[in-house]
């Protein structure tokens, strides 16, 4: 019996074993998507594999979670959706999995689901702060204050510091028409200065419109543009880390190219090249990186295989004049075709001031002072702002000899950006080439005053004034 007592020990454990090991392995079999071929290729790769891993782990919730955040960061959200329920019938009540089902909900349109979801992920892990401010944004975007208050609250509580944080509860004061605690908020937590400054303004906007403040209105917006709120929110991270591509590669180049990683960029959009030859927007950023590490003719040679697929591209138009202008010798005829090209363009986007900024440069290129000023001029209507293409009009004028419209110029810059001491500068030159001694003189005294005026300029506007005097 003794003996016996080993063996049967031996044989109920190996059993058990046994029965953990064909648990994993029972549940229902995931399928693929029913759209799975027509899907890019690189994503039915990591489908395919994700596929055959959870096909051994099935009985696990977090392999049905990691297939769903599979799903939902290549916009499979429906076959997301199934996925974390699953996950949930076989861990009911888990956080991480109630609140990507809410995600998925809210971005299905079904806002009054996703919030009630998210309110069962908020209290089966209290401590996760991003579900309680997600939870607090839904809640206003359904009108329920008082529940976004207390979300908020909750949401303040576990991380006070969080933008997201703060830009909820602006958002509260501005649905309560609480317009200058909503700007005494986006000062005080310095929104207005943050990576989200864009979506800080599109709020001061509403805030000052409230107030009636139109004016102050137009101000704003002009700083909102690209307004979008970035959330800080790990279980999102997560799963975004999924996503995979040709488009995910190309969005990835497109951020390298906006941080100035040129190389990493150039090597990600060749090889999304090599699998669609025909991608136009990533032959115009392939362009912009040849362009930006100075191989102009590299950059040329794609822009024109762009032309071939689509003539009329803005981005490629705006790039080929900028390559144009980097060559140092370049025919008149070429440059005279590139204007036509460029101007076409700004015809279909004139809102656009990327298109003026570069026809200006073009025709000074072309020695066209006066076509030049005009480009100018309507950048400067798309961005009052733009103090560089003010002064660089103003100083044009100045060389055409129209000394007064360069001096009134110059001073509407000096009433309006008290801090920009070149506008000082450029009234003394106007002044000078006006052959003006005396009223140079009183604005040389002027510049001399202000702290940042550059003293080797001064020295030299000195001298040039004395010898007229």
């Amino acid at each position: 019996m003794k003996r016996r007592a080993p063996l049967f020990l031996g044989s109920l454990i190996v059993l058990v074993g046994l029965g953990m090991w064909r648990q994993c392995f029972t549940g229902p079999v995931p399928v693929p998507p029913v759209d799975f071929e027509t899907l890019d290729p690189l994503v039915r790769q990591l489908i395919t594999k994700e596929l055959a891993r959870i096909k051994r782990w099935r009985r696990f919730g977090d392999a049905w979670q990691r297939m769903g955040m599979v799903y939902e960061a290549n916009g499979l959200l429906g076959d997301a959706a199934l996925c974390y329920e699953h996950a949930l019938t076989l861990e009911p009540g888990d956080a991480r999995a109630l609140h990507r089902l809410a995600c998925v909900q809210e971005r299905f349109g079904d806002l009054s689901l996703a919030a009630d979801t998210m309110s069962l992920a908020a209290q089966a892990d209290a401590s996760y702060a991003p579900s309680w401010w997600r939870l607090a944004l839904w809640k206003l975007d359904l009108g329920d204050l008082d529940g976004a208050s207390a979300a908020l609250d909750h949401a303040s509580e576990l991380s006070p510091d969080d933008p997201a944080v703060h830009f909820g509860m602006v958002r509260l004061q501005l649905v309560r028409r609480s317009a200058d605690e909503a700007i005494a908020t986006l000062q005080r937590k310095g929104l207005l200065e943050g990576p989200d400054a864009a979506y800080a303004y599109h709020l001061l906007a509403i805030a000052r419109r409230l107030q009636g403040d139109l004016e102050g209105v137009e101000i704003a917006q002009a700083s909102a543009e690209g307004r979008k709120l970035q959330f800080s929110d790990p279980w999102g991270r997560e799963m975004r880390r999924w996503s995979t591509g040709y488009a995910t590669m190309r969005l990835k180049a497109g951020r390298d190219v906006q941080a100035g990683r040129y190389a990493e960029a150039e090597r990600v959009l060749e090889e999304v090249l090599a699998y669609d030859a025909s991608d136009v927007r990533s032959l115009n950023m392939l362009a912009v990186c040849r362009l930006q590490q100075g191989d102009g003719q590299g950059a040329l040679a794609l822009l024109e295989q762009l032309f071939l697929l689509e003539p009329g591209h803005y981005g490629g138009t705006i790039n080929y004049v900028r390559a144009l202008l980097r060559e140092r010798a370049v025919e008149p005829d070429i440059l005279r075709d590139a204007n036509v090209r460029l101007r076409g363009a700004i015809a279909v986007r004139p809102k656009n001031i990327d298109g003026w900024r570069v026809l200006a440069a073009l025709e000074e290129r072309s020695k066209r002072p006066e076509q030049m000023i005009e480009a100018l001029d309507h950048a400067i209507a798309l961005d009052r702002m733009a103090t560089d293409l003010r002064l660089k009009a103003a100083y044009a004028m100045v060389k055409l000899g129209r000394f007064n419209d360069a001096l009134e110029r110059f001073r509407t810059l000096q009433e309006e950006h008290p801090d920009l001491t070149e506008a000082w500068f450029g009234e003394v030159t106007s002044l000078l080439y006006a052959q003006r001694a005396e009223d140079a003189h009183r604005a040389l005294e002027q510049l001399s005053r202000r702290p940042d005026a550059d003293p080797q300029r001064l020295s030299k506007l000195r001298q040039t004034v004395g010898s007229m005097r």
